[in-house]
């Protein structure tokens, strides 16, 4: 325990030696591909479309009548409407598409319109499904006091998750949650199971906000909070022996996206003005620079699926760009975004991480007119959730069928 401790002190002192206000672009060698990692140097530049600079106002069109939510833009082809409700989080799974709007209820395809379950705990402060759909997670309450409860989808019945946390992230199998309980002295990283309702400390830490992120089902990432005021770094956690590992150097605003079945990550470093996206192997080194410029939250790794008619999905990074990138480059990020300073208008790009190609998957002349979040891919669709009036829309990816 004492060497946690140890290494922990470590690395909180290597953050404090590191500038916010470094820059990022190039500041890491290439490393040589091998196997199934990408095989080009950059990733390419989307095309620059007619972007417009958003601001997070627009209104609450629907597709087929203005469904950029106010932008201007026309109806666009392959996009559909999921849900008219403002939503928290869905989840897709061949049983249908699962939901839960900002008013609680609970709504499935395989049910009807009429709600399978309400969330009645309050203002709600955000809501996650596990990724097999059988759990949904609810966050309610005040920054000071929050109360979590768990839904049994299947059973329909409600649980509370007597914990001290703020953030609470769910494997990729669906079976356990991570989460940094806090304490007096720091915080423990602990996992909960919510079949047994049993906790489980695996690590106490110096540091009592950190976020976390789920490698696989025995790997843990720990990293700061990403904003451009702060250096951050990450490490990563085994749970087999206990392990803790550098996985990034400290820099500022340092946030990821794994790929679970690629085993590599999507890896942002910010700054005052800007940032850099780079593509990652499964120690944190670099395989790829990205040319383009858009955050972790609005991409996504294709993930294989029994019913898709894509062959190779799993070779794919769905990213929803900017188009404005001049903004972007201007811009702290992603503290700007995040505190709803601005919005941004994007086009969705498919890339192929083996061939390095990058493919458009709605027509250039219409972009797709949403500032996306929350993007999932599942079959032939991708999902996405609209961050002006949080409307939950399906784009087909029919582009990218055969090739």
């Amino acid at each position: 325990m004492k060497r946690i401790f140890i290494i922990v002190g470590i690395l909180i002192a290597a953050i404090a030696v590191v500038t916010a206000g470094m820059l990022l672009r190039g500041s890491v060698a290439p490393e040589g591909p091998s196997g199934n990692e990408p095989t080009q140097g950059t990733l390419p530049i989307p095309g620059t479309g007619a972007g417009t600079t958003g601001n997070g106002t627009g209104g609450t069109g629907t597709v087929g009548d203005d469904p950029s939510g106010g932008t201007g833009n026309l109806p666009v082809a392959g996009v559909s409407a999921i849900a008219q409700a403002a939503v928290i989080d869905y989840v897709v799974t061949a049983q249908g598409v699962t939901f839960i709007a900002t008013n609680g209820a609970v709504i499935s395809s395989a049910s009807g319109t009429e709600p399978v379950a309400q969330a009645n705990f309050g203002d709600l402060a955000g809501a996650w499904f596990s990724p097999d759909g059988k759990w949904l997670l609810v966050k309610s309450g005040t920054r000071d006091l929050v109360t979590w409860n768990i839904l049994n989808v299947d059973k329909r019945t409600w649980k509370g998750i007597q914990v001290n946390t703020s953030e609470m992230v769910w494997s990729p199998n669906g079976t356990q949650l991570a989460y940094i309980a806090r304490r007096t002295d720091g915080g423990a990283l602990n996992t909960y199971s919510p079949t047994t309702g049993i906790s489980k400390t695996l690590l106490t830490l110096s540091a009592p906000d950190l976020v976390i992120q789920w490698k696989d089902a025995a790997h843990i990432f720990l990293m700061g909070r990403p904003t451009s005021r702060v250096p951050g770094a990450i490490w990563e956690f085994g749970m087999a022996g206990s392990t803790l590992t550098p996985f990034a150097d400290s820099a500022a605003a340092i946030d990821l996206l794994w790929g679970g079945a690629r085993s590599g990550g999507l890896l942002f470093k910010g700054n005052a003005k800007g940032g850099a996206l780079s593509m990652v192997n499964s120690t944190g080194g670099t395989t790829q620079n990205a040319s383009f410029l858009t955050l972790p939250s609005k991409c996504y790794f294709g993930e294989k699926a029994a019913t898709s008619t894509i062959a190779d999905i799993a070779n794919f990074l769905f990213c929803a760009v900017p188009q404005d990138q001049q903004m972007m480059k201007e811009r702290p990020l992603p503290d700007d975004y995040l505190m709803g300073k601005f919005g941004t208008t994007d086009s969705l790009y498919a890339v192929n991480l083996l061939s390095g190609n990058l493919k458009q998957i709605v027509p250039a002349a219409q972009g797709l007119g949403f500032d996306v979040e929350n993007m999932k891919v599942y079959g032939g669709d991708a999902y996405f959730v609209n961050r002006n009036d949080r409307k939950f829309y399906k784009v087909s990816l029919a582009a990218l069928a055969g090739g």
